[in-house]
């Protein structure tokens, strides 16, 4: 039998199942405090969250179901709309770029075991790394995190190593990294190249000694013991090399304290100023050639400045004026204690046009030394425009010209001299001639034989025609060359008046091209050939109250020879009369002066009239 519970026994009952529903509500609300939190960490998790479930297809993974994703893992895939929907609907193109993915995804819920890997997923454009386990059979729990900006940083910071080892590998200048013992722990491909060895292992073995020219090691030393006692290391110093082919380079080197791998070491740098130091040392003996041959030729360099009108003078136009370097002072106007007061003006124009034209100049003037001596000066002058073509400088030489003015003078003078003489000379010869002539003229009026005569005043003609080659040398200012067209005109016109032709009977016509002038030795066979062919025409092409046209042509033929043309249009050379076989003397002569003397040719046409053609070289 059953006994009813007291009232006591139930109030307690009442109270216990009070305390279960507080307990149990109390239980819930902790519960759904406890599901919020782990909601708000899901969602608010930086890292990608999914929860999915593996699809099989005959016993391989074929896809993956989301079952429930947090707010990092939608934007990673650019999508609000991924639980419930397959990875290949969400991404489409995900698997055929990484087919990886559900090869691990799959193993993982096969195995059991959970896997790391990080992998650049194209149709994301994203690098990821993703951690799969599987808390079922069937289902996993994936945390995907976004490493890009970690893979490109390292990407860049790999490029910039790989840039930084490139620029010190293919680096102009040497480079080491050394050691406070002095070991070279790092060395670029210019070291090598510097040194002439092969590798680093090579030049690390070669002793330092032999390295170094004994001058430099010596220096080296000098400075690893300054090193040894902290004194200061100089950061720049200059060093020579023997190289391993046994050639000397000079090279510069900077040496600098910084941090490599973390530690303090030594950059060294190798700069190869080979080429700059013979430069420079073809630089000094070019300078020292250049003071000496100023020195030589008495040609001093000096510059201006417009502005304030400053000179500046090389230290052999001091020695020029007669001035001590040490105690005289460069100065522009010059009059005061250098120009020759006549010659002021020459100089002052020309330094003064050459600032305001912007002309150089080329004068001569004259100095007064200290010590009084009068000098010549010859000076160049050119400007120096800047960018907007104004004067900055005006630049030249000047040289000491009084041994070569002196020269000239004593020339001039022994020229004048000989000039005097020659002029003599040839008016004498000319009067000579002329007392000749007159004799034969006495002889041919007393002999009374008219052929004796006739021979004579042809001789007579002759020493004329040369005579007056004396005269025209006599009266012209080159002794050596003889106006040959001039000489044409004069011997014609005597000519013309000797045989007495009658005005209006026979037109001269002389035609010449410019200037034509021969030497002596050539102008007198020139003169009897023309002398005996104008006479043959006078005498004999006109004869009675015949007209007619005497043409005499001179050609220069560009300077390469002379031709003379002597035409006339009068009776005619007989057929029977050979110009190279000739009976007469006076064609006997012309043929022996054009080709004998001239080493000429003479042609002779035939056909109204006659013509003589004469060349010869000149």
């Amino acid at each position: 039998m059953t006994m009813k519970p007291t009232y006591e026994e139930l109030e307690q009952r009442v109270k216990e199942l009070e305390n279960v529903a507080l307990e149990r509500k109390r239980v819930e609300e902790a519960l759904r405090e406890s599901e919020e939190r782990y909601h708000s960490l899901f969602e608010n998790m930086l890292e990608g969250f999914a929860y999915y479930r593996m699809i099989f297809a005959e016993g391989w993974p074929q896809d993956l179901l989301y079952l429930d994703v947090n707010k990092a893992f939608k934007q990673l895939m650019g999508s609000e709309d991924v639980v419930g929907r397959k990875i290949t609907e969400v991404v489409p193109g995900i698997m055929e770029a990484n087919p990886e993915l559900l090869e691990i995804c799959g193993r993982v819920v096969l195995t059991g075991k959970p896997e790391r890997f990080e992998d650049y997923f194209e149709p994301l454009k994203a690098w990821l790394f993703i951690s799969v386990y599987s808390p079922e059979k069937g289902y996993c729990v994936a945390v995907f995190t976004n490493i890009t900006e970690r893979k490109q940083a390292e990407e860049a910071l790999r490029r910039s190593e790989e840039n930084f080892r490139h620029s010190l590998d293919d680096s102009p200048l040497g480079l080491r990294i050394v050691t406070a013992r002095g070991e070279t722990i790092y060395a670029n491909r210019a070291i090598l190249d510097i040194y002439g060895y092969d590798s680093l292992e090579e030049l690390k073995s070669t002793p330092v000694e032999d390295r170094y020219t004994p001058e430099s090691f010596a220096e080296h030393r000098i400075r690893k013991e300054k090193r040894k006692r902290g004194d200061d290391d100089p950061s720049e110093y200059e060093i020579s090399i023997v190289r391993k082919d046994g050639e000397v380079r000079h090279l510069k080197v900077f040496r600098k304290e910084i941090l490599w791998d973390g530690e303090r070491q030594f950059q060294v740098l190798y700069n190869d100023i080979t080429e700059r130091k013979q430069a420079e040392e073809a630089l000094k003996k070019s300078e020292a050639l250049y003071r000496e041959a100023q020195t030589a030729t008495h040609i001093g360099h000096w510059e201006l400045d417009p502005s304030i009108m400053t000179p500046t003078w090389s230290e052999e136009i001091f020695h020029i004026f007669g001035l001590d370097p040490e105690e005289s002072e460069p100065s522009f106007p010059l009059h005061e204690k250098i120009t020759h007061p006549d010659d002021w003006d020459i100089l002052n124009t020309a330094v003064t046009t050459s600032i305001a034209e912007g002309t150089p100049f080329d004068i001569e003037f004259r100095i007064v030394c200290p010590d009084n001596a009068i000098r010549w000066m010859h000076a160049r002058g050119y400007p120096r425009k800047d960018s907007q073509g104004r004067i900055e400088r005006l630049f030249g030489t000047a040289q000491d010209i009084t041994e070569r003015k002196q020269a000239e003078e004593k020339t001039l003078a022994s020229l004048r001299e000989k000039e005097i003489l020659l002029s003599e000379v040839h008016h004498r010869v000319k009067n000579n001639m002329q007392v000749i002539s007159g004799l034969l003229d006495l002889q041919a009026r007393l002999s009374g034989n008219p052929e004796l005569s006739e021979i004579l005043d042809e001789t007579q003609r002759r020493i004329r025609s040369m005579a007056l080659i004396h005269e025209k040398l006599y009266g012209s200012k080159d002794f050596a060359r003889i106006d040959l067209a001039g000489y044409v005109r004069t011997l014609s016109q005597d000519l013309f008046q000797l045989y007495k032709i009658n005005p209006g009977k026979i037109d001269l016509i002389i035609q010449t091209d410019g200037d034509v002038c021969v030497d002596i030795n050539k102008a007198i066979p020139c003169g009897l050939i023309l002398n005996e062919l104008i006479s043959n025409a006078l005498k004999h092409a006109f004869p009675g109250d015949r007209q007619g046209e005497l043409q005499i042509m001179i050609d220069d033929m560009k300077n390469t020879g002379i031709e003379i043309v002597v035409r006339d249009n009068g009776m005619g050379l007989p057929n029977d009369v050979d110009i190279h076989q000739p009976r007469s003397v006076g064609l006997y002569l012309v043929n022996g002066l054009a080709t004998k003397q001239l080493d000429g040719q003479i042609e002779v046409r035939r056909g109204n009239g006659t013509e003589f053609q004469i060349k010869f070289p000149l």
